[in-house]
């Protein structure tokens, strides 16, 4: 019951920390994203309203984030983090949003995610187990995204808007989703730079499955490269 006690303070003031202290997320900014993707996604859908997002990998409610911004002029949609603390935070300021607490994988399975309770030191699924700087391994169940989908409010609903930074399982996100069904307008997806062999785009196993779905891109900012639905 102490346990309990000490776990729920622990939970407020680590929410009041993350949210109004370090971030102050009520202070009105332009953007909120790492390189402007949330002003170039308002422009390329020109400011429209009620949009549909879904953000994999979503971190932070508005530090770094591609979504918020989105948020505040209209546009509601689904987060999903492996962190609970990362949903913890969407579930107090993103309540109209629905969060998830899950990975993102091709088949249903349990994965181990180490983390040392500090959502901008969080590691991947990746994330190699002798590092000294996770110290906490946490079990996490893992779907396919279409699954985890399938089982909101946006089932079966076209995305405007579809955002990927899952620290080196981009791809596989990718492949976990039923594009005939959910058919993402625009994609934001991060590839890391040294991945790129011989520096050509085209090479990249992501550039390749996007385009055999009928993408193109249109932009990278910074280590995120922005694709748009073409047919």
């Amino acid at each position: 019951m102490i346990f309990n006690y000490l776990k729920d303070i622990y939970k407020k003031l680590y929410i009041l920390q993350n949210l109004y202290i370090k971030n102050k997320i009520y202070k009105k900014r332009k953007f909120y994203s790492q390189s402007k993707e949330d002003i170039f996604v308002l422009k390329y859908f020109k400011n429209k309203k009620k949009g549909l997002y879904v953000d994999v990998g979503c971190h932070h409610p508005s530090r770094i984030n591609n979504t918020f911004l989105l948020y505040k002029h209209g546009w509601r949609g689904v987060n999903i983090d492996m962190s609970k603390l990362s949903i913890d935070l969407f579930d107090v300021s993103r309540k109209e949003d629905v969060n998830i607490h899950s990975a993102v994988s091709t088949k249903n399975k349990i994965i181990d995610y180490y983390t040392n309770k500090n959502l901008f030191l969080s590691a991947s699924i990746i994330q190699k187990k002798g590092s000294s700087k996770f110290k906490y391994k946490e079990k996490v169940s893992s779907k396919p995204l279409t699954k985890i989908l399938d089982k909101t409010i946006y089932k079966d609903k076209q995305i405007d808007f579809l955002s990927i930074d899952a620290e080196g399982a981009d791809y596989e996100v990718l492949k976990s989703l039923d594009f005939k069904k959910y058919k993402p307008k625009l994609i934001c997806i991060e590839i890391w730079q040294d991945q790129i062999e011989e520096f050509n785009i085209k090479k990249h196993e992501i550039y390749k499955f996007l385009f055999n779905k009928k993408y193109k891109l249109v932009t990278n900012l910074a280590d995120n490269f922005i694709f748009k639905k073409i047919i």
